[in-house]
This record gives structure tokens, C-alpha cells and sequence, in this order.
């Protein structure tokens, strides 16, 4: 898919609507109906990667500011059943240091979003596509992240029927 950043023109803000008309339009219905995510970003350099940053930039049409104090908002995401992610974060380099702030640039911008991060998985000595995949230790951290995930909504769901 391919998709602009966000451009601040503030198209969104009485609609909740963003205005740009490209592939992430396809993105947004999902984004709304979706009970729970897994996102993860490689580290370049010391952080999320480009098209991860206009992924989050451009889920700033679901937040809503007090008109007076823009320090006041919400996200559409914290109205009715919560809503959960995962996060995985993977780095070449052999130690977290090397991963600078990608885990967290990622956690704080769904939190921000209204998400609940059940967990966050850091894989390290991965550079070429698929190498995790190869990494025992890594694929099953990432079978219970997913697991977790799935018995949260579970948990939820048995909750809200009570």
C-alpha cells in the first residue's frame, strides 16, 4: 500500500475523517473495527521506520480536541469495547541499547490512541527479512504474545457478556 504522511492540514478535525485520498482510506475501516492489532517496526536508526511514523501520523484523524486547551483530547478508540495491540520491535544489534526508542515510539502512540498494549516483544540480531523467523527464542515469544493477546480478548469478551 502506499500512502502519504500527515500534512497538519486539520481536514479531520470536525469528521474525524482524513481528507488525504490515498490507500489508507482502505486502512481506516479496519483500524475502526478491529478488536486488537499487532504492530511491530524494524529499528532504523534508533527508531520506527519512515512508513511507520506516517502509519501513526496518519491516526491522528481519530482524535478529538477541546476547542480552548488543546492539551485536552481523546481518541475515537476509548469509546465502547476497549481495543488492544501487541508490539513488536526488531533491531540488528546484539543488545536494547541499539533499538534507541522504537518499542516505545510505538507503545506510546497506540497508547495514545485509546489502544491497551498487552505486551511488547524487542527482538535483537535480526537485519535481513525473515531472519527472526530463524530464531527459536523469537518465534516462540511471538507464538505467546499472540496468545496473550488472544486470551485478553477472550478475558474481555467473557466480561462483557457477565
Amino acid at each position: 500500500m502506499k500512502f502519504e504522511g500527515c500534512n497538519g492540514c486539520e481536514g479531520c478535525a470536525k469528521t474525524n475523517r482524513c481528507v488525504i485520498d490515498d490507500d489508507m482510506q482502505k486502512i481506516y475501516p479496519k483500524l475502526r473495527e478491529a478488536d486488537a492489532l499487532i504492530i511491530g517496526s524494524p529499528t532504523y536508526f534508533y527508531n520506527i521506520t519512515a512508513d511507520m511514523k506516517k502509519f501513526i501520523d496518519r491516526c491522528y484523524c481519530f482524535c478529538s480536541f477541546d476547542k480552548s486547551d488543546r492539551s485536552v483530547w481523546i481518541s475515537e478508540f476509548e469509546h465502547g469495547k476497549p481495543k488492544y495491540a501487541s508490539l513488536i520491535a526488531i533491531c540488528e544489534q546484539n543488545n536494547i541499547a541499539g533499538m534507541g526508542v522504537t518499542a516505545d515510539a510505538l507503545k506510546l502512540s497506540f497508547q495514545s490512541l485509546g489502544f491497551l498494549i498487552t505486551g511488547i516483544q524487542k527482538i535483537l540480531h535480526a537485519f535481513k527479512p525473515g531472519e527472526a523467523l530463524s530464531q527459536t527464542s523469537a518465534t516462540e515469544e511471538a507464538t505467546h504474545l499472540g496468545m496473550k493477546l488472544l486470551k485478553t480478548l477472550t478475558l474481555r469478551d467473557s466480561q462483557v457478556k457477565n
